[in-house]
C-alpha cells in the first residue's frame, strides 16, 4: 500500500503515472510470450521497469524499487542474448506486475518483506526454502527477493522475500508451522517522504478532478437549455438583430459544449488494454488457446461512460473464453483451428459508439433455450414452435435465466446477459446478440457519447411530449392501418419482408385511443437487444440534443421513463425507457 508519509499530491500523480505504466507493461509481456524472439519489446519492458524503480526509489517506495530492480536482474542476461524467454520469466513478470498494481491500489492488500532463517542443519536449505515458497503461493502472493531463485545454493540459510496480503500474521504463522524454520520477521521499512520537485519542468498537461468536470457539464447543459429557450422567444418575436445576436450566442455555447466533451473523453484503451492480459491468464487457466483482437482502442467516451461499460465488458469477455470458445481438442475435431478467436472492436456511429465482442466459437444452441424456457415455464408448447431464432434468444437477457446446468468456477452457470442489459439501460444505451450455433457469438453495445447531453427524438402524444434515445432507433416512417393483422389478439406490421410486434404508446400510458379515419399512422422502427418492433405515436417532432436530467422523485420509481429534458419553450419532455416500456 502507498506510504502515508509521501505528500497527497504526488501519490496520486505517482499512482497515475504507475497504472498507465501497468497497462502498458501487459499487453508488451502477453506479446513477448507469443513472439519470444522480438528484442524490441524486451528492450521497452525493461525500460517501462527501469523508469517505475526510478520513481518507486524518489518516493521512498524501497519494495517496489527493489522489484523492479530484480526483474531488470532477470532481463539483463535476455537482452543481452544470453539466455531465451522461457515460461519462468514471463509468469515472474505478471507477478511482478500484480505486486505493483496491488502496491499502488491501497486495496486490502498490501506489500509486506519477511525473512525467514533456515536451521542451520536443514539440508539443501535453498531447495528447501524453495518448496516452502511455492506451498506459500496457495494463501498469498509471493515474489523472492533475496537471494535470486537462480541463485539458490545448498549455502544459504537466510531468505527474504515480499507477500501480498491484508493478513501477513496468517502468513508468518503459517511459515511457522515448518520445522526447519527458525525465525520468521516481519521487517517494517523506515518511512521516509523522499520527493524531488524540479520547478524547471512546466507540466504538460493538467489534471482536473471528476467532480468539477462534472460541475462544468451541468453549468454547461443549463446554459444549453436557455440557448433553446432563447430561440424559442426570439423566434416569437421576429427580430433580426436579435436572432444574429443568438446565432453568435449558439455557435459559442456549441464550441464551449466541444470543449467539454473533450476534456471529459478518454480513449477505450483505458479498458481494452486490460483485455490482453486479462484474456491470457483465463486462457491458460482453462487450457484454451486464443488469439485476441483489439480495434479502436483510440475511440473516445466520456471518462463516467467508460467506469460504467468497464464491469459489462469484462463479463462478455470472461463469458466468450469461458462458455463460447471450445478447448484446441474439441475445436480440431470439428475442423477448426486450435486457436480460437476473439474480437473487440470500437466504432463511431452516428451520436453513439458501438463496441463488437465477437468470437468464432461454439455459439449458442437455441433449442436449449426453448428448453429451458418450457422447464422455467416462461412458454407454454403450443408456442415453443411458432417463436423465431431472435425472440428465443431475447431469454438470455431475463435475469436467472441460462441453459447451463453445470457451475463454472469462472463465471458461474452461463452467460448473465441481463448484468449487461440493466447496465447498458442506465446509460441509456442498447444491446443485440447474434449467434450461429458451431460458428461463433456477435455481442453488440450502443453507447451514448456522454450521459449529460445525448441525441434523442422527440414525438407527441396527447398534450404531452417525449424523448426517445437515437440509440434504439432504426428509422421514422408511417404505416397505413390495413398492413396491421392481428394474432392471438396481437398486432403485428410486415415491414421490409419482417413481421415485427406494434405497439401503441398511448396504451402503453394508459390514455385513451385515437378517435379518427386517419389512415397513415406515425410510427418509429426501434430496436431493443436485437429486437425490432414498431411504436405508434401521434405525432414525429424531430431529433436533436437533449440535456438528461434525474426523475422528480415523485415518478422515480415508474420504470416506463428513465430522465426528463426541458424544452426549448420551457416544458418538460419525459425521456421514455424504451426496454422497460414494452416488457
Amino acid at each position: 500500500m502507498i506510504d502515508n508519509s509521501v505528500g497527497e499530491e504526488y501519490k496520486k500523480l505517482f499512482k497515475s503515472e504507475v497504472i498507465s505504466y501497468l497497462d502498458n507493461l501487459n499487453n508488451l509481456v502477453v506479446e513477448l510470450e507469443k513472439h519470444p524472439e522480438r528484442k524490441d519489446v524486451i528492450d521497452e519492458i525493461f525500460r517501462i521497469f527501469h523508469t517505475i524503480k526510478s520513481m518507486a526509489g524518489t518516493m521512498g517506495y524501497e519494495e517496489m524499487s527493489q522489484l523492479c530492480h530484480r526483474i531488470e536482474d532477470l532481463l539483463f542476461p535476455v537482452r543481452n542474448g544470453e539466455e531465451k524467454v522461457s515460461q519462468n520469466l514471463i509468469d515472474e513478470i505478471l507477478d511482478g506486475i500484480d505486486f505493483i498494481e496491488n502496491f499502488v491500489s491501497g486495496e486490502k492488500k498490501t506489500i509486506n518483506r519477511l525473512k525467514i532463517t533456515l536451521n542451520k542443519d536443514t539440508p539443501l536449505p535453498g531447495a528447501r526454502f524453495f518448496t516452502i515458497l511455492n506451498n506459500l503461493k496457495t494463501i498469498t502472493d509471493v515474489e523472492l527477493l533475496e537471494p535470486g531463485i537462480e541463485e539458490l545454493t545448498g549455502e544459504e540459510d537466510i531468505f527474504q522475500f515480499v507477500i501480498s496480503t491484508g493478513n501477513p500474521e496468517k502468513v508468518q504463522e503459517e511459515l511457522r508451522k515448518y520445522s526447519e524454520v527458525e525465525k520468521v520477521e516481519l521487517l517494517v521499512e523506515e518511512e521516509k517522504e523522499h520527493v524531488v520537485k524540479d520547478e524547471s519542468k512546466k507540466p504538460r498537461e493538467l489534471r482536473v478532478d471528476i467532480e468539477d468536470l462534472d460541475a462544468l457539464q451541468n453549468i454547461l447543459a443549463e446554459l444549453v437549455i436557455t440557448r433553446e429557450r432563447l430561440k424559442e422567444l426570439i423566434k416569437e418575436r421576429g427580430d433580426a438583430d436579435l436572432n444574429s445576436a443568438m446565432e453568435f450566442h449558439s455557435r459559442a455555447i456549441s464550441d464551449l459544449q466541444n470543449i467539454v466533451m473533450k476534456i471529459r473523453m478518454v480513449p477505450l484503451s483505458h479498458i481494452f488494454d486490460r483485455f490482453p492480459r486479462y484474456v491470457r491468464d483465463l486462457a491458460k487457466n482453462l487450457g484454451k488457446k486464443i488469439n485476441l483482437k483489439i480495434i479502436g482502442s483510440d475511440i473516445e467516451l466520456d471518462r463516467s461512460l467508460i467506469e460504467s461499460i468497464s464491469d459489462p465488458l469484462h463479463h462478455l469477455v470472461r463469458n466468450a473464453v469461458d462458455h463460447g470458445i471450445e478447448p484446441p481438442e474439441e475445436r480440431k475435431r470439428m475442423g477448426k483451428n486450435e486457436e480460437g478467436t476473439i474480437e473487440i472492436k470500437a466504432s463511431r456511429e452516428k451520436g453513439f459508439i458501438k463496441i463488437t465482442i465477437s468470437d468464432d466459437g461454439s455459439g449458442i444452441d437455441t433449442e436449449n433455450i426453448k428448453i429451458m424456457a418450457l422447464k422455467k415455464g416462461l412458454i407454454k408448447e403450443e408456442q415453443a414452435g411458432r417463436l423465431s431464432e431472435r425472440e428465443l434468444i431475447s431469454f438470455l437477457f431475463l435475469p436467472g435465466f441460462s441453459t447451463r446446468e453445470e457451475v463454472s468456477d469462472l463465471s458461474g452457470r452461463g452467460v448473465g446477459l441481463d448484468v449487461v442489459r440493466e447496465a447498458m439501460r442506465k446509460i441509456g444505451g442498447n444491446v443485440e446478440l447474434h449467434s450461429v450455433q458451431g460458428k461463433g457469438t456477435t455481442i453488440n453495445l450502443y453507447i451514448p457519447l456522454t450521459m449529460a447531453i445525448i441525441k434523442a427524438y422527440i414525438i407527441r402524444v396527447e398534450n404531452e411530449f417525449y424523448a426517445i434515445p437515437l440509440t434504439f432507433l432504426i428509422e421514422t416512417t408511417s404505416v397505413d392501418k390495413s398492413r396491421v393483422s392481428f394474432i392471438h389478439g396481437k398486432p403485428l406490421v410486415i415491414l421490409r419482408n419482417e413481421v415485427m410486434p406494434l405497439y401503441n404508446l398511448r396504451k402503453i400510458l394508459s390514455l385513451k385511443d385515437r378517435n379518427g379515419d386517419g389512415t397513415d399512422m406515425p410510427t418509429l422502427v426501434l430496436n431493443v437487444e436485437g429486437k425490432r418492433f414498431i411504436l405508434l405515436a401521434d405525432e414525429l417532432i424531430t431529433s436533436g440534443d437533449i440535456v438528461v436530467k434525474h426523475l422528480p422523485v415523485i415518478i422515480r420509481d415508474i420504470r416506463q421513463y428513465t430522465g426528463v429534458t426541458i424544452m426549448g419553450d420551457g416544458y418538460p419532455c419525459l425521456i421514455l425507457d424504451v426496454p422497460n416500456l414494452v416488457q
